[in-house]
Protein backbone atom coordinates (compact mmCIF):
# COMPACT_ATOMS: atom_id res chain seq x y z
CA UNK A 1 0.00 0.00 0.00
CA UNK A 2 2.82 2.35 0.62
CA UNK A 3 4.21 1.60 -2.78
CA UNK A 4 1.12 2.93 -4.40
CA UNK A 5 0.56 5.82 -2.27
CA UNK A 6 4.30 6.56 -3.24
CA UNK A 7 3.88 5.95 -6.67
CA UNK A 8 1.03 9.05 -6.51
CA UNK A 9 3.04 11.33 -4.62
CA UNK A 10 5.79 11.26 -7.40
CA UNK A 11 3.03 12.05 -10.11
CA UNK A 12 2.12 15.00 -9.13
CA UNK A 13 4.91 15.81 -7.89
CA UNK A 14 3.32 16.34 -3.73
CA UNK A 15 5.16 15.37 -0.75
CA UNK A 16 1.89 14.82 1.16
CA UNK A 17 -1.29 13.17 -0.59
CA UNK A 18 -4.55 15.27 0.47
CA UNK A 19 -7.19 11.96 0.98
CA UNK A 20 -6.62 8.32 0.34
CA UNK A 21 -9.62 6.16 0.07
CA UNK A 22 -9.12 2.44 0.75
CA UNK A 23 -11.38 1.15 -1.42
CA UNK A 24 -13.45 -2.49 -0.43
CA UNK A 25 -15.50 -4.64 -2.23
CA UNK A 26 -18.78 -4.13 0.37
CA UNK A 27 -20.06 -7.75 1.70
CA UNK A 28 -17.39 -9.39 0.56
CA UNK A 29 -15.28 -7.53 2.81
CA UNK A 30 -15.18 -9.06 6.28
CA UNK A 31 -12.59 -6.56 7.91
CA UNK A 32 -11.04 -3.36 7.13
CA UNK A 33 -8.73 -3.71 9.66
CA UNK A 34 -5.48 -4.11 8.69
CA UNK A 35 -5.67 -2.44 5.59
CA UNK A 36 -7.30 0.94 7.00
CA UNK A 37 -4.56 0.69 9.86
CA UNK A 38 -1.47 0.17 7.34
CA UNK A 39 -3.15 4.09 5.63
CA UNK A 40 -3.33 5.02 9.36
CA UNK A 41 0.58 4.26 9.34
CA UNK A 42 0.87 6.69 6.06
CA UNK A 43 -1.29 9.42 7.71
CA UNK A 44 0.72 9.63 11.03
CA UNK A 45 4.02 9.45 8.48
CA UNK A 46 3.03 12.53 6.92
CA UNK A 47 2.57 11.16 3.59
CA UNK A 48 -2.08 11.48 3.55
CA UNK A 49 -3.58 14.10 5.61
CA UNK A 50 -6.40 12.35 5.75
CA UNK A 51 -8.54 8.86 5.05
CA UNK A 52 -11.58 7.81 3.45
CA UNK A 53 -13.53 4.95 2.53
CA UNK A 54 -15.08 3.64 -0.93
CA UNK A 55 -17.38 0.50 -1.46
CA UNK A 56 -18.14 -0.20 2.39
CA UNK A 57 -20.91 -1.17 4.47
CA UNK A 58 -21.79 0.86 7.15
CA UNK A 59 -20.20 -1.44 9.95
CA UNK A 60 -16.84 -0.76 7.69
CA UNK A 61 -17.44 2.62 8.45
CA UNK A 62 -18.04 2.05 12.00
CA UNK A 63 -15.01 -0.50 12.42
CA UNK A 64 -12.61 2.38 10.62
CA UNK A 65 -13.96 5.03 12.63
CA UNK A 66 -12.52 3.11 15.63
CA UNK A 67 -8.77 2.88 14.29
CA UNK A 68 -8.58 6.87 12.45
CA UNK A 69 -11.36 9.39 11.65
CA UNK A 70 -12.88 8.96 8.35
CA UNK A 71 -13.81 11.90 6.36
CA UNK A 72 -15.12 10.92 3.46
CA UNK A 73 -17.38 7.72 2.03
CA UNK A 74 -17.89 7.13 -1.61
CA UNK A 75 -20.36 4.29 -2.29
CA UNK A 76 -23.26 3.69 -5.48
CA UNK A 77 -26.22 3.08 -4.82
CA UNK A 78 -27.36 0.00 -7.69
CA UNK A 79 -30.51 -0.36 -9.13
CA UNK A 80 -32.90 -1.68 -7.10
CA UNK A 81 -31.28 -1.55 -3.93
CA UNK A 82 -32.31 0.39 -0.66
CA UNK A 83 -29.96 1.91 1.38
CA UNK A 84 -29.23 0.49 4.83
Amino acid sequence: MRGQVEVNLRQPGRDCLDVVNLRANGSGTASLAEHFGALTELREAGLVQHLGLSGVLPEHVAEAQTIAPVVCVQNFLRPGLAPR
